[in-house]
């Protein structure tokens, strides 16, 4: 399996560390990426009089003006989408007690119909990708709120990764009823590459979706944004020997990781039936931009976004693990 250049990504995992508990109101934010593995993704404090910040092809800059302007995400609200219910947001808490680092995970399953209690997420929300180590891990959350306003919360246990692949597969106690989410659904009957699956229908509804750190939109990563004005002129390449990784035309930023890149489309010619209707997974979402585009951060703390966005393929998701968990 051919692994990305490093030079080439900007995880979008978002940590926070924070100081003592009686000075909790006061916390450092940093990306959290391994210096040794990405030197040049140290950007503290960038001054907001310096317009851009140029380092190993990465030029950062600090004026999102140019990146508002192509900005198609929306916030999640009850009139959004009820596939985003399916997305929500994962908080990793360290042993620590200081450091807490936030993701993004989907709810999914290979049957149409079935309930779910499996969780897809980036490899890179829970160890180091380079070293192939876990973070000292003290819990692992899950957070959505339904179009109903129900708010869902669900502790997490890691069941299978692969962090030079940048995969790992959750799960919870109980199985939330179809009614209440239905899961986003990987096809395994006929496997489709990435681009195949975002060419093969012009009509398809594609959306990007994940909790992006940003102030202007995401809150600080406190809502959920999603681009469901993608269409598959967007899609700029594959990457890796099999496709594994491609990429997007779309805005996210950090603490997007783990989020989805999602399609509705008409399968029926492979004979694939669908009949509940749901979203097929595309991608998960790994990391921003690559050399000779541009990446934007802010003044106050280390959130880093782009409107180059690289996914890791559906096909690289375990269905067979996926299976042995929902049945």
């Amino acid at each position: 399996m051919k692994v990305l250049p490093n030079k080439l990504l900007i995880l979008l995992l978002f940590s926070s560390f924070t100081t003592l508990a009686t000075e909790s109101n006061s916390s450092k934010i940093s990306t959290n990426i391994p210096r040794q593995n990405y030197p040049y993704s140290k950007l503290h404090q960038v001054s907001t009089d310096i317009p851009s910040y140029e380092k190993e092809g990465f030029t950062i800059y600090t004026d999102l003006t140019e990146l508002k302007k192509i900005d198609r995400r929306k916030v999640k609200t009850q009139s959004s989408p009820e596939v985003l219910d399916a997305v929500g947001r994962i908080i990793v808490s360290h042993t620590d007690d200081k450091t807490e680092n936030t993701c993004s995970g989907s709810l999914i399953t290979t049957t149409p119909g079935q309930s779910s209690r499996v969780i897809n997420s980036a490899g890179h929300c829970f160890g180091e990708t380079k070293t192939g180590a876990l973070f000292d891990i003290k819990s692992i959350k899950w957070l959505t709120t339904t179009k109903s306003g129900k708010k869902v919360e669900k502790l997490l246990k890691l069941e299978a990764y692969n962090l030079k692949q940048d995969a790992a597969i959750l799960s919870f106690d109980e199985k939330i009823p179809f009614s209440e989410i239905k899961p986003i659904l990987i096809e395994n009957e006929v496997t489709m590459s990435p681009s195949d699956m975002i060419f093969y229908n012009k009509q398809s509804v594609i959306i990007s979706a994940g909790y992006s750190s940003d102030d202007y939109k995401g809150q600080d990563g406190a809502v959920l944004t999603y681009d469901d004005g993608i269409s598959n002129k967007d899609f700029t390449d594959g990457l890796g020997t099999y496709g594994d990784y491609f990429s997007m035309n779309t805005v996210v930023f950090s603490g997007a990781s783990g989020g989805a890149l999602l399609m509705l489309t008409d399968l029926s010619e492979e004979d694939i039936v669908n009949p509940y209707n749901q979203f097929y997974l595309v991608g998960t979402t790994l990391s921003i931009s690559g050399k000779g585009n541009k990446a934007f951060g802010f003044s106050d703390k280390s959130t880093i976004g782009s409107s180059h966005t690289i996914y890791r393929s559906y096909t690289t998701t375990d269905a067979q693990i996926v299976d042995k968990l929902n049945n």
